[in-house]
């Protein structure tokens, strides 16, 4: 995607994804600001609903062929899932733009 100059809307790279993965990084921040503002906490039902939300199509998948607990009870799994995928695309951002710093000063891959 790099290479092309843009994100794409293509399988797992889809605009609902990168907002479900974004929303995975809100929530804790939310929940440690809790910890100095109270109030922060009932704010971090937002991402947590947004990822539900976002997602509803797996998750009712998973209610239809398990159970809607089996569905409640896999947020927490699927939360951590997007928090990889977020810092893979976090990591594969940072090396591709080392490689390309590499390269302009000259420095063989």
């Amino acid at each position: 995607m790099l290479d092309h100059g843009g994100l794409i809307n293509d399988l797992n790279v889809k605009t609902t994804d990168r907002l479900s993965v974004a929303a995975a990084f809100l929530l804790p921040i939310c929940v440690v600001a809790s910890f100095f503002q109270p109030w922060v906490l009932t704010i971090a039902s937002v991402p947590l609903l947004t990822i539900v939300l976002l997602n509803r199509g797996f998750f009712s998948l998973l209610a239809r062929r398990r159970s809607f607990g089996f569905a409640i009870a896999a947020i927490p799994a699927y939360w951590v899932y997007l928090v990889i995928c977020g810092l893979g695309f976090v990591i594969g951002v940072t090396s591709h733009l080392f490689q390309r710093l590499r390269r302009t000063r000259g420095h063989p891959d």
